[in-house]
């Protein structure tokens, strides 16, 4: 889709078809496992693509939260309000099943996010006060050791660089500690919101291809 003369319908169309493909070829998947297990849930980590129709095939949900990546709109003080609305769209699509944040920003990153970022003690406790409050059933942090090899090594973990715990883990604890004090919380619910952000997503889909630009040369020497 990267020529000029983008067809909004049959771009739409493309999309939509990609995304049914992806929740038949889920389906498929999961009628594999089945074969094999019919006791440990399934779940899926989507980082794009209509979560709202993935959800349905798997019994909880979860999704990426990587703020070195995501958050690139938002300046950092911004971070908790950035964090709210992926956890808010996560519970969306979830609807009535649980859900996890299947993998958060554990530590620091120079090279392999889009900006260079290493969350603080307060950022960590946030995240997962704001997660666990809005009714997600658990949250993974990515990583633990560093990485030895590749383009993420010596990035994202929650331990030193000598494997030796960091403050960070120990401000995970402290939520997690308190959340052990009171253990009426793992029966409570999210009060239920009063207002609602409705888009419908063929718009979305066009603003996608009505972003597109590129360079155009040739007869009229138009350039764009």
């Amino acid at each position: 889709w990267k020529s000029y003369w983008v067809d909004y319908p049959s771009f739409v169309d493309w999309q939509e078809f990609n995304e049914d493909n992806t929740v038949e070829f889920l389906k498929w998947i999961k009628s594999q496992i089945r074969k094999y297990d019919s006791v440990h849930p399934t779940h899926i980590n989507p980082t794009g693509g209509n979560r709202w129709k993935e959800s349905q095939v798997v019994d909880f949900v979860g999704a990426s939260i990587h703020p070195a990546w995501l958050f690139g709109d938002f300046k950092r003080k911004e971070f908790g309000l950035a964090f709210a609305y992926n956890i808010d769209l996560l519970a969306s699509a979830a609807g009535t099943k649980p859900w996890w944040v299947t993998e958060l920003q554990g530590g620091p990153t120079i090279y392999t996010g889009r900006r260079p970022m290493n969350p603080t003690l307060e950022e960590v406790t946030l995240w997962l006060w704001d997660a666990f409050g809005a009714g997600c059933r658990g949250v993974l942090f990515w990583l633990w050791n560093p990485r030895v090899l590749g383009r993420e090594g010596g990035e994202w973990q929650m331990a030193s660089l000598k494997a030796a715990p960091s403050d960070r883990p120990a401000a995970a604890k402290k939520v997690l500690d308190a959340i052990g004090r009171m253990p009426f919380l793992a029966e409570a619910t999210p009060q239920p919101p009063k207002t609602a952000s409705l888009y419908k997503r063929e718009t979305l889909m066009l603003l996608e291809s009505d972003g597109q630009t590129e360079q155009r040369t040739g007869e009229g020497g138009l350039s764009l």
